[in-house]
């Protein structure tokens, strides 16, 4: 059997499954150990602000919101932000002076504020070399075989063979029937 052409259809369908994939284990397990104790940190600092009991009323009386990304003033005066992951935040008042509001960070939670940042460069510097090799693999190569020589997960983007309309029975019979009328003549 022939081998399969990498078209564009079957390129961009390897582009997104590397995008998807590509995870660094090292430095997303440094990442999300950092990004939870940054976190756990700020979250103390906002409760402190405002008690969980007295945004539990509020949150009923829908006069409160998720805060997902916090403007911070580390202790070197440098301001900066924290971006909680999806589906986690802090609740906060619904009042405008809450938009923009910068909270200051002492020096442990400046240093591991930092730590946080490093450990998300590093992901990403490493998800970024990682994911132009796949991407090079994918551009260089002529058949999706060659890339799966090299990338067994890539065979998920070979397309499957389908008919269009299932043929019947009567259908072939037709075609069969008219070819040998054809064919004595």
């Amino acid at each position: 059997m022939g081998k399969t052409r990498l078209n564009k259809s079957i390129r961009l369908h390897l582009f997104s499954l590397v995008d998807e994939i590509v995870k660094p284990k090292k430095e997303l397990d440094t990442l999300e150990r950092d990004y939870n104790r940054i976190a756990a940190l700020i979250r103390v600092m906002f409760e402190k602000s405002y008690p969980k009991k007295q945004m539990d009323t509020l949150t009923k009386y829908d006069c409160s919101s998720i805060k997902y990304r916090v403007k911070v003033q580390l202790s070197s005066g440098a301001v900066d932000q924290f971006f909680f992951l999806d589906g986690e935040g802090v609740t906060v008042p619904d009042v405008f002076s809450h938009t923009g509001k910068v909270h200051s960070l002492n020096q442990l939670q400046t240093h591991k504020f930092k730590r946080w940042i490093e450990s998300r460069e590093d992901y990403d510097e490493e998800k970024k070399k990682r994911v132009s090799a796949y991407k090079t693999l994918i551009r260089t190569s002529t058949y999706l075989e060659d890339v799966v020589d090299v990338w067994p997960e890539a065979i998920e983007a070979k397309p499957k063979p389908q008919a269009l309309v299932p043929v019947n029975n009567e259908t072939v019979a037709c075609i069969q029937a008219d070819m040998n009328e054809r064919r004595k003549t």
